[in-house]
């Protein structure tokens, strides 16, 4: 509002956010912000410095890879991966319940734990579980199914192929999905 010369507007609705009448202080901060922005010259040029080169790479590859990952092809593919586990007619219901409330879990992980080991370290860790998981969930179908596609587990490949679904979800959750 105040780039748009609403600047009275934009003290009210300041006053409204904040709950107090006085915000002289932070409205008068947030003009000379506005003023110093408008003395920029070619932005976009100037983030191509190489000054700037290691931030902008990773503000571009980090969303590149989080697609990468696999997540949409597990999520899209639970349904059917649970009623070949032997969850019937309930499949897509309890791969929703199931995966749903891993992420949940998993996304308060990072919550609590990017600010103590950093988002390098979760990254790292979370790619490798899921590579890990990946590996393991695309054997052990491979094995049992082939390319015929008919086959059929055990109670306890059941289990574990269900660990490790969960598994790589976790390992979204905390690291390459919210952290992205």
């Amino acid at each position: 509002m105040i780039e748009r010369g609403q600047k009275e507007g934009a003290k009210k609705m300041l006053q409204k956010i904040r709950g107090i009448d006085n915000v002289d202080e932070e409205f008068q901060d947030l003009i000379d912000a506005s003023e110093e922005a408008k003395k920029v010259e070619n932005p976009w040029k100037n983030i191509t410095q190489l000054r700037y080169r290691p931030q902008l790479t990773f503000c571009s590859l980090i969303p590149f890879f989080q697609q990468l990952t696999g997540i949409n092809v597990i999520m899209f593919y639970a349904p059917f991966l649970f009623k070949t586990l032997g969850f019937g007619n309930d499949a897509s219901l309890m791969s929703s319940v199931i995966t749903g409330g891993v992420n949940v879990v998993a996304t308060f992980v990072s919550i609590f734990t990017v600010d103590k080991f950093g988002r390098k370290i979760l990254f790292l860790e979370g790619g490798v579980q899921m590579f890990i998981c990946q590996i393991v969930v695309g054997s052990m179908i491979a094995i049992k199914f082939g390319v015929s596609g008919e086959g059929s587990f055990t109670h306890i490949e059941v289990n574990l192929l269900l660990f490790f679904i969960c598994a790589y979800v976790a390992a979204y959750a905390w690291s390459w999905g919210p952290l992205g």
